[in-house]
């Protein structure tokens, strides 16, 4: 019997979902905008319904009224006028079950979102859900409750602003759900590819069918499919489950139509290597055949350990030079010296010989000193490592191209149709990491140039300029703002002197500086050359095109005939050869070479500038030692007069004091008067070098 689509102010705008037993629609208050989705039984009278069924429609009403978790889907209250009209167009009598409305659909649904999820979703994804069904399991075992039917299907998607990702994953259908007794349970229920062996062969079970479920549905997120024989029928697939090793989690039928069991993650995954090898030790618990295995030690159950695996913390490095991904379990107390020693020896290079920075998701670039603890960072932050002498290389393997692609290029009519779908997601794997690759190596260098851009130099020439700059200050405060006193002549000239010589040693010692800058000047337009040199590279053989084409919604669909096979494998063989065409061009063109030369020069130049630096700070000190010793001589000097003569309205015989001065003044007016321009001609000229080198170091910008 339908219901009315309108009821008050509340409409039904959708519906959301429809199973064998009820239907979930959308309704929608028009006044405040306000969403709720109702659950509603779908059959037409109460005789429909088995005594069964209406326990299990009632159990799950009941359960979500007494739940309240973060991650299990929200009871929540229906208006009253909505839920009157509904009730008369509900001829089972079962009650109506209104919930929050989840507005990013199911995580089936988003596991079908895209191609490229085919194989997998991203890190950051598997550890959310990870986390959060884990959560939502824990609390319904807290009250005795277990799910039964943990699968993509009966997980949602919430909204959340606070959240990474802004997800938040909820479980939902508690219909199976049901109260354990201590003896254990016999029911046959929940879907089969998630179904635990012990539900399957009718055995008394317990919560360890949800660790069963949860690891399945956990390795089909890594991966993008499920890890045991997916293809078989029921019987057949739960009887090679039955003799699987204990350590295995995997069993799949290989091209040649072999059967095989793993104990690992397949490949295709986008999770770090550092996690997948912590949740394949956490799958070969949870996916043991005897329920009673499948807990860790000390009796921890497996939401308790999945919480251990997602607490540590993870650093993702990528090496420059080899091209290849790396990360490395680090705690609060690892030292960058010890991250260091590990990435040397899994690349084989001499630590001295490499140079490591971090880029942050806020384009930070950091150093890594030795002695320094690893910062906590963002899921997002990657180490890239540099070779110092071939900074970074461009020739994109792909010698080893994954099995199925090769017998793709030997030809379609010795290509099997059963594999054109594991065969389309080796394809996207591939052209994915090559993409992810060159992505990385693009950044790697930009972070390089950020790097370079505010090396160590700047740090050291500003230190130059401040010490060069007090030196300067201290002469122009004497011969500039001298006092107005009186001074032996003699000794006042012999003074002079030894400043003019200090002024001339300042000179050579700004030329140095100027010629510095020069050098500078060069590195900074240089940096600047690559940095736009090397996104033009870079989008001279852009892959993203040719994996969007590959990864769109429609590129693959399931071949009806052999007709469709082959148009398929021909278009999916011709855009991987585009696609390699393009590497291999990339990796012939020699201007990232030319690049990484310049960026080493540039690299040394801090360890060149050494040098010049612990010079050029020698001689300001002892020029500065020596301007002392003068000032001292100079304030030694008893005052009598002015330094020029006339200039304070005195007489040029006031200039001295002693007999023996006026004596010399008197035979040698001339010479004195003469002197006396000299000195202020001097004055004048430092008064020139002054300004120059204040207007100099003022506009003194290095990078």
């Amino acid at each position: 019997m339908d219901h009315p689509t309108e009821v008050g102010t509340w409409k039904q705008i959708a519906t959301l979902g429809s199973g064998s037993f009820g239907t979930v629609s959308l309704w929608r208050n028009q006044e405040t905008s306000d969403f709720i989705a109702i659950k509603k039984c779908k059959f037409r009278t109460p005789q429909d319904l088995s005594y069964k069924q209406r326990e299990r429609w009632n159990m799950e009403v009941n359960f979500l009224k007494s739940i309240t978790h973060p991650n299990i889907i929200r009871y929540k209250q229906i208006a009253p006028v909505l839920y009157e009209m509904l009730n008369k167009y509900n001829p089972t009598y079962l009650p109506l079950l209104p919930m929050e409305y989840c507005r990013k659909g199911n995580l089936r649904r988003y596991l079908m979102s895209e191609q490229i999820k085919l194989c997998g979703l991203p890190e950051t994804d598997v550890r959310c859900i990870i986390e959060d069904i884990s959560n939502g399991l824990k609390y319904l075992h807290s009250k005795n409750i277990t799910h039964r039917d943990i699968k993509p299907d009966n997980v949602v998607l919430q909204h959340c602003d606070k959240r990474r990702g802004n997800t938040v994953y909820k479980i939902i259908d508690l219909g199976y759900a049901r109260e354990l007794h201590p003896q254990g349970t016999l029911s046959f229920v929940g879907t089969l590819h998630y179904l635990a062996p012990e539900i399957f062969y009718s055995k008394q079970y317990g919560p360890p069918v949800d660790y069963w479920s949860l690891g399945i549905m956990v390795f089909e997120i890594i991966t993008g499919v499920l890890p045991f024989l997916p293809e078989l029928k029921p019987f057949e697939r739960f009887e090679k489950i039955k003799y699987k090793g204990p350590e295995d989690i995997n069993i799949y039928i290989t091209y040649s139509g072999a059967i095989t069991n793993s104990n690992e993650i397949k490949r295709e995954n986008f999770i770090s290597v550092c996690l997948k090898q912590n949740l394949e030790l956490w799958l070969r618990k949870v996916l043991q055949i005897d329920p009673a295995k499948r807990i860790f030690s000390n009796n921890s159950n497996p939401f308790d350990y999945a919480k251990y695996i997602l607490d540590k913390r993870i650093l993702q490095v990528f090496s420059v030079y080899k091209l290849e991904f790396y990360s490395y379990e680090v705690t609060e107390s690892t030292l960058w010296s010890t991250v260091k020693k590990w990435i040397s020896r899994d690349i084989k290079i001499a630590k001295s010989e490499l140079l490591f920075l971090i880029e942050t998701p806020q384009l930070v670039t950091m150093t890594c000193p030795d002695d320094s603890l690893v910062p906590f960072l963002d899921e997002d932050s990657i180490l890239y490592v540099y070779k110092k002498d071939d900074l970074f290389s461009h020739k994109l393997s792909f010698s080893k191209l994954p099995h199925l692609i090769k017998q793709l290029f030997q030809g379609p009519e010795k290509f099997q149709a059963r594999s054109t779908k594991q065969t389309y997601r080796q394809a996207l794997f591939f052209t994915w990491s090559m993409l992810n690759m060159q992505t990385k190596l693009k950044n790697a260098i930009t972070t390089l140039i950020a790097y370079l851009q505010s090396s160590d130099s700047l740090m050291i020439l500003q230190e130059i300029r401040k010490e060069f700059e007090l030196t300067v200050e201290r002469v122009k405060n004497v011969l500039i703002n001298r006092p107005r006193a009186n001074f032996n002549c003699l000794k006042l000239a012999e003074c002079m002197r030894n400043y003019c010589q200090i002024i001339t040693e300042l000179e050579e010692q700004q030329k140095s500086l100027k010629g510095l800058k020069k050098d500078l000047k060069w590195t900074k337009s240089r940096l600047n050359e690559i940095n736009q040199g090397v996104t033009t590279v870079f989008e001279e053989y852009n892959l993203d095109k040719l994996f969007t084409k590959l990864s769109a919604k429609n590129f693959f669909i399931a071949p009806q005939n052999d007709n469709d096979l082959n148009v398929l494998l021909v278009a999916m063989r011709t855009l991987l050869d585009d696609f390699l065409k393009v590497i291999h061009q990339f990796g012939k063109d020699q201007r990232l070479k030319i690049y990484s030369k310049d960026c080493q020069i540039i690299l040394e130049f801090p360890n060149q500038l050494a040098p010049w630096s612990d010079e050029f700070r020698m001689n300001l000190r002892k020029t500065s030692i020596r301007f002392d010793l003068i000032k001292e001589r100079h304030q030694a000097i008893s005052p009598t007069t002015s330094m020029i003569p006339g200039e304070d309205g005195t007489s040029p015989e006031s200039l001295c004091n002693s007999q023996e001065t006026d004596k010399i003044v008197k035979e040698n007016q001339f010479e004195r008067c003469q002197f006396a321009e000299l000195i202020a001609e001097r004055i004048l000229a430092h008064q020139e070098f002054v300004d120059s080198s204040m207007e100099y170091l003022d506009s003194y910008t290095i990078i």
